[in-house]
């Protein structure tokens, strides 16, 4: 059972709060509505990501999994294609286009959201980290999706949102198992230090796209190797003193 804080926010709270308010719930109706709120509940995601090259149909990426426009639901598709602006062309879509399905469990749809956004940006860090390729997808602090998305809950449709940005991934086999290591430790419960160093650094690289001047880059950059290399005993016993140890384990 993962801790609250992982499946729940406090807006959960209170859109459940208001709503039992507003509708006058007596005790035993309260607690009954309550009960249920407090039972995980799955959540599907999918965020588009554009053109994709050689990549495999259900591929794992971190917590998600890539599939053509084809072989993503119906209803999903169909939101997809309504999704646009006054001043944006509809978007025709084929098999060209590619998306990131994303399933997680949550007690209510904003700690949904907010999760299944972090699973995407972590999708896409990983790529970059693999990679090392170029992108002007920006990964904002706030509940900005990465890409195009549709979220549903069961026949529900939750949410949706789009921006205008182009991405696309190309597979290159020799880097697969460096893909799958990232994407286990992502998913992983029970992280060592390292671990949590590592996943941490993949969190941070998805703010670095926002963020506009070189310098600025650079330097964030560098705040996240920091913060992969030092550990608490740095600070007490010196960089110096760790650095080789730690640069050798970064390297295997």
């Amino acid at each position: 059972m993962p801790k609250t804080r992982e499946v729940c926010s406090i807006n959960d709270f209170a859109f459940f709060a208001r709503s039992a308010a507003f509708r006058k719930l007596s005790r035993r109706k309260f607690e009954a509505e309550f009960s249920e709120f407090l039972k995980l509940k799955d959540y599907e995601f999918y965020f588009e990501v554009g053109k994709i090259s050689n990549f495999p149909i259900a591929y794992q990426l971190g917590q998600g999994k890539l599939y053509p426009y084809s072989r993503i639901p119906v209803r999903i598709q169909n939101h997809f294609a309504e999704i646009g602006s006054s001043d944006v062309p509809p978007q025709k879509y084929d098999d060209n286009i590619w998306f990131i399905q994303i399933i997680l469990k949550a007690f209510g749809q904003h700690k949904a959201i907010e999760n299944a956004i972090k699973a995407a940006n972590q999708c896409f860090s990983i790529y970059r980290l693999i990679y090392l390729r170029p992108s002007n997808i920006y990964f904002p602090e706030r509940m900005i999706p990465p890409f195009r998305y549709v979220g549903r809950h069961h026949d529900q449709i939750l949410s949706v949102g789009y921006d205008f940005s182009d991405s696309g991934f190309e597979r290159m086999k020799s880097n697969d198992k460096s893909v799958s290591e990232l994407g286990n430790l992502v998913v992983k419960s029970d992280r060592s230090e390292i671990e949590n160093r590592i996943v941490n650094a993949v969190d941070f690289l998805s703010l670095i796209g926002e963020v506009n001047p070189l310098r600025m880059k650079f330097l964030m950059c560098i705040i996240a190797l920091e913060g992969l290399i030092l550990s608490g005993e740095d600070k007490e016993y010196g960089l110096r003193k760790k650095l080789s140890e730690k640069i050798a384990l970064l390297i295997l």
